[in-house]
């Protein structure tokens, strides 16, 4: 398996927005690793268990068919794990989860794991073990001073990730700064995801047509970024687990 770690800006909406747009010729897992605790229980319909929690607590450890047992399948087919809604038990839940479930995703065969773990400084582990990471950055189009300062500030997250992959910045709107002036600044490739609030709150739960929510800004761009994330997940494989 490959592990791809989304963190940042909406981490939890870019993930899901991602894995609906993810070309369907790879298994894709979606897994929820966030220590503030989860979201797509809810979001999607879901019981919030089995998932990342009993998944940790199995005694025998975690192996590929444990995590099997542990998936759960949305109404759209989409296969995620969830973790625990409340903070401290996703906290701890989560910092299990490096040490024993992460390890056994990476080496698994055949499988994409798109990783929501919120904010970057809470995913140093993760990114660390991810093929890819992906930094998600929301531009403030409303004050270009201070899209510049976020940008600052971004460049030097993005140069404190530590991985054996790649790191990717998806960039949530167009202005004021367009993505190749993004990627030039910051060094590292940046694909670009529409600023969609219709599209976000589909993604949390809203209620809507199939037909349009896929005709959303936010997911047609995010298919687009998927399907270049996914071509390069198959050009190089994620990080070797330490030993």
């Amino acid at each position: 398996m490959t592990l791809v770690a989304v963190v940042g800006d909406d981490a939890s909406t870019l993930t899901l927005a991602l894995a609906a747009g993810w070309p369907t010729s790879q298994r894709l897992l979606a897994v929820e690793a966030d220590p503030t605790g989860g979201s797509f229980a809810a979001w999607l319909d879901l019981p919030r268990s089995p998932g990342l929690a009993e998944l940790v607590a199995q005694r025998d450890g975690c192996t590929a068919e444990g995590i099997d047992r542990a998936v759960q399948r949305s109404a759209s087919g989409l296969e995620v794990l969830v973790a625990p809604v409340r903070e401290v038990e996703a906290a701890a839940v989560v910092r299990a989860a490096i040490l024993h479930v992460a390890p056994t995703l990476a080496v698994m065969d055949a499988v994409v794991a798109l990783v929501d773990c919120g904010d970057l400084r809470d995913a140093v582990e993760l990114a660390r073990l991810a093929g890819t990471v992906v930094v998600a950055h929301r531009q403030d189009a409303a004050s270009p001073a201070a899209a510049a300062v976020r940008l600052e500030r971004l460049r030097d997250a993005v140069s404190s990730v530590r991985t054996d992959g790649q790191v990717v910045v998806a960039v949530r709107g167009r202005r004021p700064y367009p993505a190749d002036e993004i990627a030039a600044f910051l060094g590292v490739p940046v694909v670009e995801i529409a600023d969609d609030p219709y599209g976000a709150a589909v993604l949390a739960g809203r209620h809507s047509s199939v037909r349009r929510s896929q005709a959303a800004p936010l997911l047609r761009t995010a298919r687009t970024a998927a399907q270049r994330l996914a071509a390069d997940v198959v050009a190089a494989p994620g990080a070797e687990v330490p030993a």
